[in-house]
């Protein structure tokens, strides 16, 4: 108890700014809340079907410290639930803690912590590209507890941030899994691979975001949602046309010169349908240029 106490308060502080009332504060919960036996804390984990954490809110009027410490406490006591959330991965998947028995088990029997780590083929995939490239920014991570909309931080509240962190995370899994399954995906280098990565997450994120707040998508990630092209097929066509495009403007049909020739012959190579493909010749800037009629029309 004396080394969890230690761990709570340490934890306490990495959430206060200011640390040294972050640390009195949690002294003088844990002080009020030592009387509160082991028990408690267990019987509270063992009836919980899946792993809970503590959120802070700066939204709140208390300071983030005392959110933490306060909560911390109500994890030890049956009944009391203050700020606890379930556990969101960077998958969007919260983390199941098995059966009744199972979870009495664990928190009265066993002395260390026990989890579930299911290694998907989607997380081979980035660990084999990974060890490849050394790319860590293909590393899937959980959301911030904050997001900028029009330069501004916006602080989010448990339940934001739980809708945000589960979507975001669903679906860069959800596309991930349909990406790498595509030949045309299969056929990039691992460096271009990791692009496509870097763009899931882009455009996840930002289309998670605009759910939860009044942020609007800019850039590519607006012109593939106002193209009307599904996403896996878009973000393909970034990466076969990687390299080739100059710089896109607003509309995001700013391809250019002798580059077109090489862009159209990637669209034409991609294994997609026949309207997708014109929804793509079309983004690309051809509908406007005429530079030469597509040999699947």
């Amino acid at each position: 108890s004396m080394l969890q106490s230690l761990n709570d308060v340490i934890e306490s502080v990495s959430f206060s700014e200011n640390k040294l009332g972050g640390l009195a504060s949690s002294a003088l919960i844990s002080y009020f809340t030592q009387g509160v036996p082991t028990i408690g804390g267990q019987l509270e984990r063992s009836g919980e079907d899946v792993r809970m954490s503590t959120y802070t809110d700066k939204n709140l009027w208390l300071p983030t410290d005392i959110q933490y410490a306060l909560g911390r406490a109500s994890a030890r006591i049956p009944g009391w639930d203050y700020q606890q959330t379930p556990y969101i991965d960077a998958w969007g998947r919260r983390e199941d803690t098995g059966g009744l028995l199972l979870r009495m088990a664990n928190n009265f029997l066993n002395p260390a912590y026990t989890s579930n780590s299911e290694v998907t083929p989607v997380d081979e995939e980035i660990q084999r590209l990974y060890d490849a490239t050394g790319d860590a920014g293909i590393v899937p991570d959980r959301p911030e507890r904050h997001v900028t909309v029009n330069g501004e931080r916006v602080d989010l509240s448990a339940e934001e941030y739980g809708q945000y962190a589960a979507e975001r995370g669903q679906e860069r899994f959800s596309l991930l899994e349909s990406l790498f399954h595509d030949p045309v995906y299969q056929a990039l280098s691992d460096t271009d691979k990791s692009s496509v990565i870097a763009d899931v997450y882009t455009y996840t994120d930002a289309v998670a975001k605009s759910h939860i707040t009044d942020y609007e998508p800019d850039g590519w990630v607006r012109t593939a949602l106002e193209s009307g092209i599904d996403p896996q097929t878009y973000l393909l066509f970034r990466a076969v046309t990687s390299g080739l495009t100059a710089d896109v403007g607003e509309d995001g049909r700013a391809i250019s010169g002798s580059k077109k020739e090489k862009v159209l012959d990637a669209i034409d190579e991609m294994d997609v349908s026949r309207s997708v493909k014109d929804e793509l010749y079309y983004a690309a800037g051809y509908a406007e240029s005429g530079i030469r009629e597509a040999p699947w029309r």
